[in-house]
C-alpha cells in the first residue's frame, strides 16, 4: 500500500509538473505491469517546459514546431490518447499553417529502458502514432503520422520528433524534449 501511494504521489507530482495531464491519478492496482506509458512531446517533462519539438522538411525547407501529451498502453493500438498543436514556417519564417491535431492509433513502441541516475519511471523509446491534423480556420482535416523519440538509455540516437503528411517529410529534427513516464513503475524516492 505504502508503494501505491508514493508511486500516485510521484505521478500526480509528473503530470503536474507537465501542464496538469490528470491521468496519473487514474492509476490503481488492478493496472499493474500493463505497459502503459505517459508520452510528452516539447517539454520533455521539464517544469516549465522548454519549448516546442522542432524538425525541418529537408525537401523544401519548411519548418514543423510541436506540442503535445497523452497516453498509451503498449502493444493496444486503440488505447492512445492526447493531441497537441503544430506550427508549420517556410524558411523565411512565414506561417504557412497552425492547428491542432491528435492521435489517433498507436503503431509501435519500442522502449529504450531507463537512463542511469534517473528516477525509475523515466524512459526512452520510440512511438509511432497515426495522428489526425486539424488545420485553424478549414474544415477538412487530414491524417498523418508522429513518430515520438526520446534518447535515454540510447545516447547516439537523435531526440525530436519525425511527422509525414500532406507530402511534407519533417524527418531532420533540430530540438527535441520528448519523454516517456511509465505508469507502471515505481518512480525513484524522494
Amino acid at each position: 500500500m505504502r508503494t501505491l501511494k508514493i508511486l500516485l504521489a510521484g505521478l500526480t507530482a509528473s503530470a503536474l509538473s507537465t501542464g496538469g495531464v490528470a491521468l496519473a491519478a487514474t492509476h490503481s492496482a488492478a493496472s499493474e505491469h500493463t505497459n502503459s506509458y505517459q508520452w510528452l512531446v516539447g517539454s520533455g517533462g521539464t517544469s516549465p517546459p522548454i519549448g516546442p519539438d522542432i524538425t525541418r522538411d529537408t525537401a523544401n525547407g519548411r519548418i514543423l514546431e510541436v506540442v503535445g501529451h497523452g497516453t498509451f498502453v503498449k502493444g493496444d493500438a486503440d488505447s492512445v490518447t492526447g493531441g497537441g498543436t503544430f506550427v508549420v514556417t517556410d524558411d523565411a519564417a512565414h506561417v504557412l499553417a497552425q492547428g491542432t491535431w491528435k492521435a489517433t492509433e498507436l503503431d509501435s513502441f519500442i522502449s529504450f529502458g531507463n537512463g542511469s541516475g534517473l528516477p525509475e519511471d523515466l524512459e526512452g523509446g520510440l512511438a509511432r502514432l497515426d495522428i489526425r491534423i486539424h488545420p485553424a480556420g478549414r474544415s477538412r482535416t487530414f491524417s498523418g503520422s508522429l513518430q515520438i523519440h526520446c534518447a535515454i538509455n540510447n545516447p547516439s540516437s537523435i531526440e525530436g520528433v519525425r511527422a509525414f503528411a500532406a507530402g511534407d517529410a519533417f524527418t531532420m529534427p533540430l530540438f527535441g524534449e520528448t519523454l516517456f513516464i511509465n505508469q507502471d513503475s515505481d518512480p525513484a524516492p524522494g
